[in-house]
């Protein structure tokens, strides 16, 4: 009941109707990664965010990752242009309210974690697994929500290994194609693993 009250808050909160909206994951550390520059970690959220609007033009994007500096990039962009993106975490990424994200392939602990720690990745993958379509980068995790979405070909993926594969631009309802700024005032929260 705990998750899933959350998950009929934020949905309604959002104004989310599954299966019709797009979904991005991006994993920003992955593998033996444990720090990414904040720049790129930037540009692989705004990239993440355009083709998930190249899947599903107009739709609402809800946006996950294994970094809070990623959700806060995704934000700010969505804040410069007015664009539809929601994630679980929402505006409320501080550095002074840092969402620490687990990661079970590092995370010696995992198993004497509470629980509850886990629930914001249980939510990212049933939001992943409510949208139409998935944007994602590397892992299984992005690969997984696609799998279980409402359209599991309606899916794309824009990083692999080290390099973009994608190279999308925001794609409005109306099918036009728009070159947006990046944020500038993205902040690092959460970019190494100590």
């Amino acid at each position: 009941p705990r998750i899933a009250d959350l998950l009929d808050m934020r949905m309604k909160e959002y104004n989310l109707i599954p299966g019709k909206y797009a979904a991005v994951h991006l994993r920003a550390l992955y593998g033996n990664r444990v720090h990414r520059d904040l720049q790129e970690v930037v540009e692989l959220a705004v990239l993440g965010v355009n083709c998930a609007s190249n899947l599903l033009p107009g739709a609402p994007i809800y946006f996950a990752s294994d970094t809070s500096t990623a959700v806060v990039a995704a934000h700010s962009y969505a804040q410069m242009h007015d664009l539809p993106v929601v994630s679980v975490d929402g505006y409320n990424i501080s550095s002074a309210n840092k969402v620490d994200r687990i990661h079970l392939d590092k995370d010696p602990g995992w198993k004497t974690r509470n629980v509850s720690e886990f629930d914001s990745t249980f939510v990212d993958l049933y939001m992943l697994a409510q949208s139409k379509c998935v944007a994602y980068s590397n892992g299984g995790f992005g690969t997984f929500g696609s799998m279980l979405s409402y359209d599991g070909d309606c899916k794309m993926r824009f990083f692999k290994g080290k390099k973009k594969i994608r190279r999308c631009v925001w794609m409005s309802a109306d099918r036009q194609r728009h070159n947006l700024e990046l944020p500038q005032n993205v902040t690092s929260l959460d970019l190494e693993i100590s």
